[in-house]
């Protein structure tokens, strides 16, 4: 019996998935965002049911690719969408705009 291989396209181009590490966070925007909602690391922490350490370690820089799940929670104590959270092509200070925004239209409600 013959070995199962990966699919190709026609142009024999190998399309096994790629093994990619989350995107790193935009520390800076978080950082900006707890400041925005005068937000200590505790509370982001109590907020996001993230650990102090996470958190701490995530805006340092000590935890450059945290996991999916642990930028959900983040992302979902901002009530933003978790890839707002991510580093873009977009210089930060459009991010911020636009992540304050949403959270306070949420904050609000």
């Amino acid at each position: 019996m013959r070995e199962a291989q990966p699919p190709s396209t026609s142009l024999g181009i190998d399309m096994k998935p790629a093994m990619h590490a989350p995107s790193a966070p935009n520390r800076a925007l978080i950082k900006s965002l707890r400041a925005h909602f005068q937000m200590t690391q505790v509370d982001l922490a109590s907020m996001s049911e993230v650990s102090l350490a996470t958190i701490s370690k995530i805006e340092s820089g000590e935890l450059e690719n945290p996991q999916l799940g642990t930028l959900n929670a983040i992302a979902k104590a901002f009530n933003i969408n978790t890839a707002q959270l991510l580093i873009t092509e977009t210089p930060e200070p459009s991010n911020f705009g636009l992540a304050a925004s949403l959270a306070v239209q949420s904050h609000e409600s």
